[in-house]
């Protein structure tokens, strides 16, 4: 017992000498999660029905997580150093609708990404559109809720788009059946590109909106 008493002091001035000073910088979104962001300060995104009805937002803002931000080590309850790099990045766009009524509301997309060490551990992109909200785990490949479509080719408007993704609620469901939007359309390298609009819930009469600017 006696020999392990030199070690004990070794071990306890180790630990409590430990003043986790060391900081580390969370730095920025990967160039692969910032590639699912398609907006700039005052860009208007705009959809059209085809029959002369349209739906437009305007970005109001683009934001991001500071590069220069850090975090510090942190003790442990055994007095020792934590300082794994874990962190949370982001990036996003905020933009207001000129509409009123039903098709009043804001649209907007936030990324985030956390790493833990120099491996990005989950990228989640979260949409809101009008009264839709969903969250969308980038991963390779995406796994979809149930309900959710991948489509390889899809046509909204003139245009033909590539692997499509389609989330959805279940607007028969009493959880979403006062909810306007229905479906949104989207792709990795142009956003949004649809959207499927309930204006009259109880009757379930939906209007599609395809994107033009």
């Amino acid at each position: 017992m006696k020999s392990l008493l030199p070690l004990l002091v070794v071990l306890l001035c180790f630990f409590t000498s430990c003043n986790c000073d060391k900081q580390f910088h969370c730095g920025s979104v990967s160039a692969e999660g910032a590639s699912w962001i398609h907006a700039d300060t005052g860009d208007v995104i705009l959809f059209a029905d085809g029959a002369g009805d349209t739906l437009s937002f305007k970005v109001q803002n683009i934001s991001s997580s500071n590069p220069l931000d850090y975090n510090p080590c942190k003790k442990n309850e055994l007095g020792g150093c934590d300082c794994e790099e874990r962190c949370e990045v982001s990036k996003s766009f905020f933009a207001q609708s000129d509409s009123s009524g039903e098709k009043a509301g804001t649209f907007s997309q936030n990324l985030l990404e956390e790493t833990f060490g120099k491996v990005i551990n989950r990228t989640d992109t979260y949409w809101y559109v009008l009264d839709f909200y969903k969250d969308l785990q980038i991963t390779n490949p995406i796994t979809l809720e149930p309900g959710d479509t991948l489509y390889p080719t899809y046509t909204l408007g003139s245009k033909s788009y590539i692997d499509v993704y389609m989330l959805k609620h279940d607007t028969l469901n009493s959880i979403y059946s006062n909810k306007r939007v229905y479906k949104i359309y989207f792709t990795k390298s142009d956003g949004v590109v649809g959207i499927d609009l309930r204006f009259v819930a109880t009757s379930h009469q939906v209007k599609s909106y395809f994107r033009v600017q």
